[in-house]
């Protein structure tokens, strides 16, 4: 159960981190806004690391 448990919070994590890619490339096409967001936005895309914590114990 345990594995199981594992398994799925990293496909979760795959998932997310693709997701991620797919709006980055979709910011990309538009020219570019991420610079202009300096609020919350911008500090979400940049904080991968607790997921990565995790996966790495």
């Amino acid at each position: 159960m345990k594995n199981y448990i594992h398994e799925v919070y990293i496909h979760a994590v795959i998932s997310a981190e693709k997701l991620n890619e797919l709006i980055n490339s979709e910011l990309d096409k538009k020219g570019k806004p991420k610079q202009k967001q300096s609020g919350s936005g911008a500090k979400n895309t940049t904080q991968p690391s607790p997921t990565q914590v995790f996966v790495n114990r």
